[in-house]
């Protein structure tokens, strides 16, 4: 049996070279506003930074644990377990709790449900002053998302969202629990995403197996609604997303998620591919018909007024480029995957374009 410290809450924060980015996190988590009786546990996974990263996380009381491969994935599977508390969050560096109460709902959410054993935060939001393009990246993360699932992580359309499409079973003034056991597709809800919570303890007793595999632990939101469909939102835990500051930064995220699903079968188990299986026919089947909704361009028009009209923004019109450019960058990377040409994946966001041997 594994067993954990109930009293203790692990935050595991994956970094690489985070040193702009890292104060601000670590500086609202510090202050978050505990029960009695609550500890926080900081777990810093770092890359191999040659900036100020590990000296900031030394400075706010983190353990530092490093990273050989560097991707955030594998950082947050070791943070996992070298982590003592019985919830663990993940974090990423440029995601900031916009409120000190966020913890302290999620902690409320668990202990007075026990069927639940995974809690979200209600959502991202955009830091002022900003580029137009982290604001679309919080909404759907890029426009394939967009197109598969239609959720929103916008702290403003997220909890709506939820309660449109999903049974309600309780909803309080701090958080709001979803039974998904009629859904016919589930949500994206992901483990290393939006500073998702877990009950370690209840996971790896059930799921021992996945437990200790980085690939399937990534999905273990799926895992879990086979045993319990419960879900719950923490309110007022709104994370500030610090992502992509220009549009060459969200076109090179984009680039790394096509790149690891196409060339890396170890990194795109962790993704889209490795969801897929968990997914409802009609979601499955949807994958197939992004390319014709791009080059039969009236879906996406379509697609693109409604954002623009219902957000009342008109950046929204940019779903148009970027979906198209999507779409052309998969057709791409599928052509060059076919003449044997392979990349060098290094980091989140980036790689080397060199070829790789094989």
């Amino acid at each position: 049996m594994n067993r954990r410290d109930p009293s203790l809450v692990s935050i595991v924060i994956a970094t690489f070279n985070s040193a702009a980015k890292l104060p601000r996190t670590l500086d609202k988590l510090t202050a978050q506003v505990l029960p009695p009786g609550c500890k926080l546990e900081i777990l810093v996974a770092d890359g191999g930074s040659s900036d100020d990263t590990r000296s900031i996380a030394q400075r706010f009381g983190a353990h530092i644990i490093d990273n050989p491969r560097t991707v955030p994935g594998w950082a947050k599977f070791l943070g996992l377990h070298a982590s003592r508390g019985r919830i663990v969050v993940f974090l990423d560096s440029d995601e900031v709790y916009a409120e000190t109460c966020a913890l302290s709902n999620m902690i409320a959410a668990f202990r007075e449900n026990p069927e639940v054993h995974m809690v979200t935060t209600s959502g991202y939001r955009c830091p002022d002053g900003y580029p137009f393009i982290n604001l679309y990246i919080n909404e759907f993360g890029d426009p394939f998302s967009f197109f598969i699932y239609r959720l929103s992580k916008d702290h403003r359309f997220y909890l709506p969202t939820m309660r449109r499409r999903y049974q309600t079973v309780s909803d309080t003034d701090r958080y709001a629990v979803f039974d998904l056991s009629a859904a016919r597709d589930y949500p994206l809800i992901e483990m290393y995403a939006m500073g998702a919570a877990l009950d370690v303890e209840y996971f790896a007793n059930e799921f021992p197996a996945q437990f200790h595999s980085e690939a399937e632990f990534s999905h273990a939101f799926n895992y879990f609604l086979s045993h319990s469909p419960r879900v719950a939102i923490a309110k007022h835990s709104d994370l500030y997303h610090y992502s992509a500051d220009s549009l060459k930064g969200f076109v090179s995220k984009v680039n790394w998620r096509i790149r690891s699903n196409i060339f890396f079968a170890n990194l795109a188990a962790a993704g889209f591919s490795g969801r897929y299986k968990f997914q409802g026919r009609r979601t499955r089947l949807r994958k197939y018909a992004f390319l014709p909704y791009n080059l039969l361009i009236l879906p996406l028009l379509l697609d693109t007024f409604y954002l623009t009209l219902s957000r009342r923004n008109p950046i929204y019109l940019w779903h148009f480029f970027l979906s198209l450019s999507t779409a052309f960058t998969i057709l791409v990377y599928y052509a060059l995957f076919l003449c044997g040409w392979r990349p060098v994946v290094r980091a989140y966001g980036s790689a080397n374009p060199a070829q790789s041997p094989r």
